[in-house]
C-alpha cells in the first residue's frame, strides 16, 4: 500500500505543477497569448482521450511475468521525468509564436508519458483491497503521500522568483523544472519495481476494445459518478487562474508579494486536506461514501464562498482562511470519488465477469481530462472576457468581474455537482451484497478448477 501510494507524489506533481506554472510563466512572463496557452492545454487531453482507453484495455489484457501493470508504470517513468525538464526550458528569445509551438508540442508528449505512468498505477490501486472501508482507506494513504509532496506545489511560482535567479521567474523556472524532472522520475517509478499485484494474471479471457467501451456506458453508477466529477473538475480549474490575477494586480499589487500570499494559501490548503483525511475518512466509515461526499462537496462550496469576505487589499492573508476550509473539504471528494471508482470495479465484475480497473481508471482519467481541456481553454476566454490584455494597465473594474466569476461559479457549479452526486446507488449496503455474490462465484470457479 505505502509503495504504492508514494506513486501519487509524481502524479500529483506532473499534473498540478504545469495548471500551476504555466500561466505565469508562459502568459505573464513570456507573452504567449492566453487563449491559445488555453488551447496548448487542451488539446493533448483529446488526444488523451483515445490514448487512456486503449492503454487501460491493453492494460486490463496484458499477460505478463511481471503482471498486468507494473511493467507500464516502469516504462512510462523516464520520458515524463524528461519531458518535465524540457517542458520549463522554453527557447525564449524565440517569441511567443514559437513559444505556443514548442508548449504544444512538448505538453502532447508530456500528458502520454503521465497516462503510461498513472492509468495501470490507479488501477494497481483499486485492486488492493476488497473491503468496502478499507478502499478509502487505501485511497486516504494515496491522498496522504500526494499532499505530502504537495506540500511544495503553492511555492513553485515563488522559487522561480528567488533572488539567486536574480528574482526573474524565466530563468528561475529552469531550476525549478529540474527538481521537478527528479521528483516526478523517482516517486513515479517505485510503484513498479516494489508493489505486488493482486490480480498479475487476471486476463484470463481477452475482451475487445470495443465491448470493454459499450460496458462501461451501460454501467449506471460510473456515468453518476463521472457527470459529477466532471463537472467538479471544470468549474474549479475553469476559474483558478481568475484568483492568479486578482492577487497579482489588485490584493498584493506585485507579482513578488502575490507568490507569496499565493504560497502560503497553498501551503494552507495542502495542511487542511492533510488535517480533513482522517476525519473524512472516518465519515465515509460513519455514513457511507455517497453521504460523506455530499458533505465535503458542502464544505468546498461554503470555503469559495468565504472568499467574498476574506479576498480584500486590506487584509491580505486573511485568504488562507477560505483555501483551508476548501482543502478540507476537496480533498474529501476525490477520496470518495476514488473509492467509489473501486467499488463500481466489483459492481461491473458481477455484471461482464471481468476485471476492468484499469479501463475503468483510464475511462474516468479520460472524463477528467476532457474536463480539464474544457476548463483550460474556457480560462483563457474567460481572461479575456473578464477584460485582461496582456502588456496593458488592468482597471479595478476588471478584477472585480475575475473576484465575482472566480467566487460565484464555483458555488453555483458545486451545489449541481452535488445534486448530480446524490443519485449514486452503490451503498454500503449493496456492494455488500455485491462482495457476498462475488465471493460465492470465485469459490465455486475454484472448486471446478
Amino acid at each position: 500500500m505505502f509503495a504504492w501510494a508514494i506513486g501519487s507524489v509524481g502524479s500529483n506533481y506532473a499534473l498540478a505543477s504545469i495548471m500551476a506554472l504555466a500561466l505565469p510563466i508562459y502568459n505573464i512572463a513570456l507573452g504567449v497569448d492566453a487563449v491559445k496557452l488555453g488551447w496548448a492545454m487542451s488539446l493533448p487531453r483529446v488526444i488523451d482521450c483515445f490514448f487512456d482507453p486503449w492503454l487501460g484495455w491493453r492494460s486490463d489484457n496484458t499477460r505478463s511475468r511481471w503482471g498486468r501493470r507494473k511493467p507500464y508504470i516502469v516504462a512510462g517513468a523516464f520520458p515524463l521525468g524528461l519531458l518535465t525538464l524540457l517542458l520549463w526550458i522554453p527557447p525564449v528569445r524565440m517569441g511567443p509564436g514559437v513559444l505556443f509551438w514548442y508548449f504544444l508540442v512538448i505538453s502532447i508528449f508530456y500528458y502520454l508519458a503521465y497516462s503510461v505512468c498513472t492509468v495501470p498505477l490507479l488501477a494497481l490501486g483499486y485492486e488492493l483491497s476488497t473491503d468496502y472501508n478499507e478502499r478509502t482507506r487505501i485511497m486516504g494513504w494515496m491522498s496522504v503521500f500526494a499532499l505530502l509532496g504537495g506540500l511544495g506545489m503553492p511555492w513553485l511560482y515563488r522559487m522561480t522568483l528567488l533572488p539567486v535567479f536574480g528574482r526573474n521567474e524565466v530563468v528561475g523556472v529552469r531550476w525549478v523544472g529540474g527538481m521537478l524532472a527528479v521528483v516526478i522520475f523517482c516517486t513515479s517509478i517505485a510503484p513498479g519495481i516494489f508493489c505486488k499485484e493482486r490480480f498479475a494474471k487476471a486476463a484470463n479471457r481477452t475482451i475487445g476494445l470495443v465491448d470493454s467501451v459499450r460496458m462501461t456506458l451501460r454501467n449506471g453508477p460510473f456515468r453518476v459518478l463521472v457527470v459529477a466529477t466532471v463537472l467538479t473538475v471544470i468549474i474549479t480549474c475553469m476559474v483558478s487562474p481568475c484568483l492568479y490575477y486578482v492577487d497579482i494586480y489588485e490584493i498584493c499589487g506585485g507579482k513578488e508579494k502575490a507568490s507569496v500570499i499565493i504560497g502560503w494559501a497553498g501551503t494552507v490548503q495542502t495542511l487542511a486536506a492533510f488535517a480533513g483525511i482522517p476525519f473524512n475518512t472516518w465519515l465515509s466509515k460513519l455514513f457511507g461514501k455517497r453521504v460523506a461526499a455530499l458533505i465535503c462537496i458542502g464544505v468546498t462550496a461554503f470555503g469559495y464562498g468565504l472568499y467574498a469576505v476574506t479576498l480584500t487589499p486590506r487584509y491580505p492573508y486573511l485568504q488562507v482562511i477560505s483555501a483551508f476550509v476548501v482543502g478540507w473539504g476537496i480533498q474529501g471528494i476525490w477520496i470518495m470519488v476514488y473509492s467509489m471508482t473501486a467499488d463500481v470495479c466489483d459492481d461491473d465484475e458481477l455484471k461482464t465477469g471481468h476485471r476492468r480497473e484499469a479501463f475503468y481508471g483510464a475511462a474516468m482519467g479520460v472524463c477528467n481530462k476532457a474536463g480539464l481541456a474544457i476548463a483550460a481553454v474556457a480560462s483563457g476566454y474567460i481572461v479575456h472576457v473578464a477584460g485582461y490584455r496582456e502588456n496593458v494597465v488592468v482597471g479595478p473594474e476588471v478584477m472585480a468581474r475575475m473576484r465575482h466569476i472566480f467566487i460565484w461559479s464555483q458555488v453555483a457549479g458545486l451545489a449541481v455537482c452535488g445534486l448530480i452526486m446524490s443519485f449514486y446507488p452503490l451503498t454500503r449496503k449493496r456492494m455488500g451484497e455485491i462482495r457476498v455474490e462475488l465471493d460465492a462465484r470465485h469459490e465455486a470457479k475454484a472448486i471446478e478448477g
